[in-house]
């Protein structure tokens, strides 16, 4: 399904009838005593509830991680109803001022979003154009409360076909990789997908998500403000577990390549290769494993492969591959020592 054009357009369409539901409002809270935040969104709840339309009704309401400027508090309201009658009560709310709640907290209404209009597919249009078409990982906040059989004293948590995540993002693409990383915060998992060189599912996910509301009608919390990234898959999961960038030894007979030049070119910070995977370096979008976007670049230019225990690079190009400034001889597999340097131009190294 997922490599059929025309299920893929009929997937955004059903997001998109679904998000025609939900009213984004952005509100600011001031003076609030964060000791007493949970009462004062509390009555912020009630006071909404109280003042809504009978045809709109308040789904969630988010508090925003850190302060913002004064050390005010953002907090985010998701409403379902008609769009225009929740603009029309927004503007009235911005026409009588603020709100004064208990604990001596105040709520300033604003700004509205409608995720469903021209100028936010313009602007996610111009989003994604900025990033590079081997970009294949995608990286999404999820509530704790909504993953269940988490493995006891694990830091990450594979998943596979037919796991409901897995199968999720299998909507959208071929999924290469899906795995779920705990880190500091224990009401929050990220849900990391590699769609690989070919996927274009990351990108339709950020697409389609961004600045939107995942709803899961099995949680108690049924509605969650959607948190999300799209880059490298390797440079995404080294933002979750810094502490891997010096651990490849984990997984045995996996190598580590780190970018030192070459920022303009878009390829990831860190490239890992694991006895179980043969990478493939080159310029050709559906052939490479990692695209290197210059002219002289071959389709497929090298390929990296473990072999044992030891790392191996083959040329594949016409215009050839240097290892420690020597060019190496086409064809061949070259064995690469701790600290070797690759390049695919003499004056590069």
């Amino acid at each position: 399904l997922a490599e059929d054009g025309r299920q893929l357009e009929a997937n955004k369409r059903l997001v998109k009838r679904r998000d025609e539901q939900i009213t984004q409002m952005m509100l600011l809270l001031e003076k609030v005593d964060m000791s007493n935040l949970t009462k004062a969104v509390a009555e912020l709840s009630h006071v909404i509830q109280a003042e809504l339309p009978h045809a709109v009704a308040c789904l969630n309401i988010h508090v925003l991680p850190g302060l913002s400027q004064g050390g005010n508090k953002q907090v985010r309201l998701a409403m379902s109803g008609d769009p225009q009658l929740c603009a029309a009560w927004h503007q009235r709310r911005q026409l009588q001022g603020s709100k004064h709640l208990g604990q001596g907290a105040v709520a300033h209404f604003h700004s509205l979003r409608d995720t469903t209009s021209v100028e936010h597919q313009e602007k996610m249009t111009e989003l994604v154009s900025l990033h590079s078409h081997s970009e294949s990982g995608f990286l999404l906040d999820l509530p704790s409360d909504w993953v269940r059989g988490w493995p006891e004293g694990a830091t990450s948590f594979p998943q596979h076909a037919g796991s409901l995540w897995y199968d999720f993002a299998a909507v959208w693409g071929p999924v290469k990789e899906a795995c779920m990383i705990r880190t500091q915060d224990p009401a929050v998992v990220h849900l990391l997908f590699d769609f690989g060189s070919q996927g274009q599912g990351a990108k339709c996910l950020f697409e389609l998500l961004t600045d939107r509301y995942l709803y899961n009608p099995f949680a108690q919390s049924q509605t969650y403000p959607v948190r999300c990234a799209l880059g490298h898959f390797q440079d995404l999961r080294l933002q979750l577990l810094p502490e891997t960038a010096d651990s490849s030894a984990a997984v045995p007979g996996t190598f580590e390549l780190r970018r030192v030049h070459g920022e303009e070119m878009k390829t990831p910070q860190i490239i890992r290769v694991s006895p179980q995977r043969r990478v493939k370096l080159g310029r050709a979008e559906d052939a490479a494993d990692i695209a290197l976007q210059l002219a002289h670049i071959s389709k497929v230019h090298a390929t990296l492969q473990v072999i044992g225990e030891r790392l191996f690079i083959q040329d594949t190009s016409v215009n050839g591959t240097w290892v420690n400034e020597r060019r190496i001889a086409n064809g061949v597999k070259v064995e690469l020592k701790l600290r070797d340097r690759i390049s695919f131009l003499p004056s590069y190294t």
